[in-house]
Formats: C-alpha cells, structure tokens, sequence
C-alpha cells in the first residue's frame, strides 16, 4: 500500500501519522497545501516520504487528494505493479499496528474498490453496495483504502466536505462496493477542527452539501 496524506500547517499532527505507518507501508505521499513548504516532511521517519506541493486558499480537499493519487499510481506503475492499493488518511489520524494488513486482505479478498475499518463491531467483512448510506455504515474516508487501478478519483466540484459521501457513493454504485473490515480502529484526533475554526471552510461546506445532494438527487 502506498499512503495519501493531505496537510496544510499541521507538522507536529502530520508527523505523529506518518510514524504510525512505519512498518506498515514502505511509501507515503504528502500534499502539502503550505504556501511553503513544510521543511523536513522527506526525513521524518524510516519510511519513503514523497512530497507533492499543492498551495492556494481555499483548499480543495478532493484536488489535494486526487493530486496524492495520482502521484501514488505513478510510483506504483515505476514499481511494475499492475495492481496496487491506496490509504487514503487525513494528517489527524493516528493507524494502530496491523490496520494496514487488515484492509489490504480485505480488498484482495472481496475484490471491493474500498475497504475501511467496521465502526459498530460486527464480526466479519461486510460488503455493501447500496446506498444511500446509514450514518453509521458510511465509509471513514478518512481512513481507509482505495485499489488504486481502478482510477477512481474524488469530485472536485465538490470541494471541502461531502466528497468522502460522494465517494463512498460511487465505490458502492459503480465499482463494485464498499468492504467494512473487522481490526483495529484508527483514532481520529481532530474530526472537523479545521472546518469549525475558519468561516470560509464552513460556508464552503454548505455549499459541498447543496452540491453533493443535487448530484444524486433521484438515485437514490
């Protein structure tokens, strides 16, 4: 697995992630929204740690995702691989040991586009495919992996918030479905504190909400 990590002014959060991932996934892929570079992102851990540069403001979260993907693919196919899963993670996510094992055996498995850690404790693997989506069955897309040859990118229409529901949306709808996986649960630090301390964002998530509900409005 390579992983994806978007980040804007966040080294010390950003840091602590990444070293969670040692052991576990040999490439990380940072975009880095600064206006300047974060400095010391390449040397923060034993792993291999790429940096993407992607500044302006407002931040389209699904740009900066899409860019990471991209540049993950492009790693994978200058490895040979003709097939080669993605972690989609925010900077704020803390991945306990065995997480990335757990997902990976999923998606191998089931064949789903995407695989996260079950929230309410069931068991055994659970493939869904039909939306719309329950809260508590919707995909942590903050956590969780992508088979990154099927080329499914994010919408960037839809800018800050709602684009993980769209995304979501589409693994289930259109490649094959999404896999909730039994396993050790990321701890997510900071759930929507950048969006809560920056009126822009906020209005802007409003906006995602509008956008994404008239995308599906009548499918589902």
């Amino acid at each position: 697995m390579i992983a994806v990590v978007p980040t804007k002014g966040r080294p010390e959060v950003v840091r602590r992630l990444i070293n969670s991932l040692a052991g576990q996934v040999p490439d990380v892929v940072v975009v880095d929204n600064n206006d300047e570079p974060d400095a010391g992102l390449e040397l923060i851990s034993s792993l291999r740690v790429h940096v993407v540069h992607r500044p302006g403001y407002p931040p389209n979260i699904s740009e900066l995702l899409n860019a990471g993907m991209d540049a993950a693919d492009e790693l994978a196919r200058g490895f040979g691989a003709e097939r080669w899963d993605v972690g989609l993670l925010n900077d704020d996510v803390v991945v306990p040991p065995g997480w990335v094992d757990s997902l990976v055996g999923a998606l191998h498995e089931t064949g789903a586009a995407a695989a996260y850690t079950d929230r309410i404790g069931r068991p055994g693997r659970v493939l869904q495919t039909a939306i719309p989506v329950p809260h508590h069955e919707s995909m942590t897309c903050w956590a969780c992996a992508v088979r990154g040859e099927l080329g499914i990118r994010w919408d960037e229409s839809i800018k800050w918030w709602y684009g993980d529901n769209d995304f979501d949306y589409r693994c289930r709808s259109e490649h094959g479905g999404v896999v909730a996986v039994p396993g050790p649960v990321p701890e997510h630090t900071h759930p929507s504190a950048q969006t809560f301390a920056d009126a822009e964002l906020s209005r802007q998530a409003h906006v995602d909400q509008a956008t994404f509900e008239n995308k599906w409005r009548g499918r589902v």
